[in-house]
């Protein structure tokens, strides 16, 4: 909670796919909870499943690969739920000081993904989605811009369910672009552009069809700035606040 007497608008801060052996409780994005705090934000930092003392993922069902940083992620489809979950519980006014008529939602990565899967499965569980570096929304895209082979275990699970190419619905159904027009917020997203683990052209895409389905968005592509942002770091937190002041100033 910061400083001052409440209620206070708050935001649910969800992490990427870090380093799970080393990841605490609430332990990413700590610029920019730190930076939202000093601006009278309240923060819900969640820890998604098998991260800190976080229920670990579905044994089965779920898609785990390296992504090339020397550690397992997995991709839960019930995170997004998770993030849904979180969202309502800052909603239904069980949070003391917390405004429930000014929520906020930001994630970076893999959580940037998952903030776009919430507002597509809980329209206007937040009142702006601010996604930081996200992969694309359509996984078909996804697979057609990587180097498969270079992501370990990606193949292996593209020959269990097949390629975009041969089983097109899959791929559509959990890819939330497919979705967006049940989604009621706006969209800021926010990408380097130097950053080569998820593509800036992504995030202009995510924007484009944001836009085409009739709602508000912006892509601010940051140049020179790699996947954490760095080093433009500052600059994109003052844009994420400025963002949510935007918005939720007066809870409309």
């Amino acid at each position: 909670m910061p400083a001052g007497d409440g209620p206070f608008p708050a935001v649910a801060v969800v992490h990427g796919a870090v380093d799970p052996d080393t990841y605490e409780s609430g332990g990413d994005l700590l610029p920019e909870q730190r930076a939202l705090l000093a601006a009278g934000y309240a923060v819900f930092a969640l820890d998604l499943r098998g991260y800190a003392e976080s229920d670990p993922a579905a044994d089965d069902g779920a898609l785990a690969f390296d992504p090339g940083f020397g550690w397992s992620t997995v991709l839960d489809w019930g995170m997004a739920l998770d993030v849904v979950n979180g969202l309502a519980l800052l909603r239904s006014g069980a949070v003391d000081g917390v405004d429930t008529t000014r929520i906020g939602l930001l994630g970076h990565s893999m959580g940037g993904l998952l903030a776009l899967d919430a507002a597509v499965i809980a329209p206007g569980a937040s009142d702006l989605v601010v996604a930081l570096s996200p992969p694309a929304s359509d996984f078909g895209e996804l697979i057609a811009d990587i180097d498969v082979e270079e992501v370990d275990g990606l193949g292996e699970w593209l020959g269990e369910v097949g390629t975009p190419a041969e089983n097109p619905d899959y791929w559509a159904d959990i890819s939330p672009r497919t979705f967006i027009d049940r989604a009621t917020e706006p969209l800021l997203l926010i990408h380097g552009g130097a950053d080569s683990t998820t593509l800036p052209q992504w995030s202009r895409d995510t924007s484009e069809a944001w836009r085409a389905a009739g709602l508000e968005s912006e892509a601010i592509i940051i140049g020179g700035a790699d996947h954490l942002l760095r080093p433009h770091r500052g600059e994109a937190d003052r844009i994420i606040v400025e963002a949510f002041d935007t918005i939720l100033e007066d809870g409309t």
